[in-house]
């Protein structure tokens, strides 16, 4: 009996160097999965912010340029740069089918923080000598 009681007690319980350092690799893993993957979702938060304010800048150079009077709208179908509350683009203001309408289309740039680079929001409308 004594020679099976000194058996259990030289047993030692407890983990091995090998499950600690499997243990620590996976925790490590995980660990860095949700790192990158918040680091993503803020990219993609960023990037909707830039998208939405930069549309909220097209929306109020539309409403200028629909508030100008139809004859001092300039026809010329060139790009004019626009350049205000830290926003960049352009507008360009075409005549339309008809004599009496004229095509608007209002483009802002923005950051995109996804892919790098920049993209653009871009507004179209027409309006007529009638509504003037």
């Amino acid at each position: 009996m004594t020679k099976s009681t000194n058996n259990l007690k030289s047993k030692k319980s407890g983990f091995t160097i090998v499950e600690a350092v499997m243990a620590l690799g996976l925790i490590t893993l995980a660990i860095g999965s949700s790192y990158a993957v918040m680091q993503l979702s803020m990219r993609k938060v960023h990037t909707a912010e830039a998208m939405m304010a930069s549309l909220q800048e097209a929306r109020s150079q539309m409403e200028a340029l629909r508030l100008e009077k139809f004859i001092s709208l300039n026809a010329t179908g060139s790009a004019v740069n626009i350049n205000t509350n830290g926003f960049n683009g352009r507008y360009t203001i075409s005549a339309g089918s008809i004599p009496e309408l004229k095509e608007i289309i209002v483009q802002i740039d923005y950051a995109n923080y996804v892919a790098g680079g920049t993209n653009q929001v871009e507004l179209n409308t027409v309006v007529s000598e009638a509504m003037h």
